[in-house]
């Protein structure tokens, strides 16, 4: 008899979890719907609700996890602590169901999209070029690439795969290097026969020179002969947050810049700009940030994604082709 009560109890709690499970895992779209948008009604709108059922549903999630999951004015409406940890934890869990339904439609040979983000001019000049002979070699994969200079999160921007410069964001992030960054001072091809020659790091203090403000807001650029490293303070009539301006304004005579050998190469090639002191390494960092694909953990077993990766390491080469 105690047997078969302790088996009634048993069935119960897990119906009772199974309940409980269900209705987080539909609240979880309503929660991140509020939280985008701050109004239940245009949240309710967008996943086709009424904002009865969704106010419904809101108050049933809340009674059942025992705290309130916003916090309420007449005017507002935002994630309480609790709200705050659904959100983070409801945004992993519909990634790893769409990485699942994803999985499976591989399985069928259905086509993937893969959702590829890096800077525009990188983007521009290195990875547009080569994307139609990946796709001949890949057919089943579609591209969603976007091109931005803004800082990337890669689980709130939806994002399967970051070409990315600069230190690991996040150490739970998985990355494959391609190359550590090498950055190129250069000017016109006449800019040393009308202004002087530049013979060591310290002449460019004499110099007009141009300057990233992202990457050297204070104007200091460092250099080095061996192991013996100087510093430069550097000042011109141009600063601007763009390696493409600066390119351009340096191929016009307006000064000397300082840029990333992926950047200018293509102008290097060309003869639209050429290199100074290339016995010297000048750098804008103390260290060079590194070139890497990454990704999030529970996309390393992506066939598309691995395609890719092991595709582009293999186009720009090792040291890539910007550097040889």
């Amino acid at each position: 008899m105690a047997n078969g009560s302790g088996q009634s109890r048993t069935r119960q709690q897990n119906a009772r979890k199974i309940t409980e499970r269900a209705q987080l895992i539909a609240g979880i779209e309503l929660i991140l719907a509020i939280e985008r948008s701050g109004s239940i009604s245009e949240a309710a709108a967008s996943l086709g609700l009424s904002q009865p059922a969704a106010s419904r549903q809101l108050f049933a999630l809340e009674e059942m996890v025992g705290v309130p999951l916003f916090k309420r004015t007449t005017r507002s409406i935002s994630t309480s602590d609790a709200g705050h940890l659904l959100v983070d934890t409801g945004k992993d869990m519909l990634r790893a169901a769409d990485l699942l339904l994803d999985q499976l439609r591989q399985s069928n040979s259905s086509p993937r999209v893969l959702k590829v983000t890096t800077g525009p001019m990188f983007g521009k000049q290195h990875i547009l070029p080569h994307l139609q002979s990946f796709r001949d070699a890949n057919p089943g994969v579609e591209i969603r690439l976007t091109l931005t200079d803004e800082k990337v999160d890669l689980v709130r921007d939806e994002v399967d795969l970051l070409l990315h410069i600069g230190h690991l964001p996040d150490r739970r992030l998985v990355a494959a290097k391609i190359a550590k960054q090498r950055r190129i001072l250069c000017a016109s091809p006449s800019y040393e026969s009308k202004r002087g020659k530049i013979q060591s790091p310290e002449d460019l203090a004499r110099h007009p020179c141009l300057i990233h403000t992202r990457l050297a807001p204070t104007g200091i650029w460092h250099s080095w002969s061996g192991r013996n490293m100087r510093t430069i303070r550097v000042a011109g009539p141009l600063a601007a947050n763009s390696s493409d301006i600066l390119a351009e304004a340096a191929a016009s005579g307006m000064g000397v810049t300082l840029l990333a050998s992926w950047a200018v190469q293509a102008d290097l090639r060309s003869g639209k700009l050429v290199e100074l002191l290339p016995q010297w390494r000048i750098d804008s960092d103390m260290e060079p940030r590194d070139i890497s694909f990454v990704w999030i953990p529970e996309l390393s077993k992506s066939k598309q994604l691995r395609s890719f990766v092991a595709y582009f390491t293999q186009k720009f080469g090792r040291p890539p082709y910007w550097d040889s």
